[in-house]
């Protein structure tokens, strides 16, 4: 446990001298600011930033994730050199990663509504499950990051696969729904969309808060999908459990490659 704080404090000592903490920051608090300052309705603000959290939060974790990693190389190769364990290293690493974009995300996010406090009604559970939905967010994809990282040694190979990664999960998965669902319109296959339509986490994600909103119209298929089904007041802990483990199996492969990979090269 040593190595791994020890790890994770460094990167986060880095992290705070490259100001990039900062930024983040910043970027979502006049986002978020201008949201409030353009809209009295509490409910579109938060559908409205979350709309933008599902758009950049795996832009950032995949991006600034592909550059860290890629920029690491020579630390890790200095702390295996050493025979450090290579779990605890990783997971320093990884922590340092997730905790320094969730710092960024989260502060921005909190100033944005401490200013705005006196004037806004949010429901506290509302907004907790926005901010577990981030974190979620940032874990899953910045697992992915490390993955493509460790799995390209080329960096331009590497941000091609974080773009196709992006979009697939983002525009592309959606698409091929709407084709399944036309394909299988004369069938009873409302199961096999619904478990479909779970294996892609921006859908976990945004099912699990928008179905605490009335706005069936703005959930786009998937959600629709999954609402039809099997409705609204289905136990939250099944999505939570479906994000945990996206965060863990892209998470447990990166460990494996990690672990393989010949960093000399």
């Amino acid at each position: 446990m040593n190595t791994l704080l020890k790890v994770l404090l460094y990167e986060l000592k880095s992290s705070f001298r490259s100001k990039w903490i900062i930024i983040c920051a910043l970027f979502f608090f006049l986002i978020a600011q201008g949201l409030f300052f353009f809209s009295g309705d509490d409910s579109k603000v938060l559908l409205s930033l979350f709309n933008i959290i599902l758009l950049i939060i795996p832009v950032i974790a995949l991006f600034y994730g592909l550059t860290f990693f890629y920029s690491e190389k020579n630390f890790i190769e200095m702390m295996l050199v050493r025979d450090i364990n290579p779990l605890r290293l990783f997971a320093g690493v990884y922590l340092g990663l997730t905790v320094t974009i969730s710092a960024g995300v989260l502060a921005g996010l909190a100033a944005a509504l401490l200013i705005n406090s006196g004037k806004t009604g949010f429901e506290p559970a509302i907004f907790l499950s926005l901010i577990a939905n981030c974190l979620f967010l940032i874990f899953i994809f910045s697992a992915i990051a490390s993955f493509i990282a460790f799995r390209f040694n080329d960096r331009t190979r590497g941000f091609i696969a974080a773009v196709a990664v992006w979009l697939f999960t983002f525009v592309i998965y959606d698409g091929l729904i709407l084709a399944l669902s036309y394909i299988l319109r004369d069938y009873p296959a409302d199961n096999i969309m619904l478990a479909v339509v779970l294996l892609n986490p921006v859908d976990i994600s945004r099912i699990l808060l928008l179905l605490q909103f009335d706005v069936a119209m703005l959930m786009g298929y998937s959600a629709a999908v999954y609402q039809h089904t099997l409705g609204s007041g289905l136990s939250m802990a099944v999505l939570f459990f479906l994000l945990l483990t996206w965060v863990a199996v892209p998470y447990s492969i990166t460990l494996r490659s990690f672990k393989r990979r010949d960093f000399s090269a």
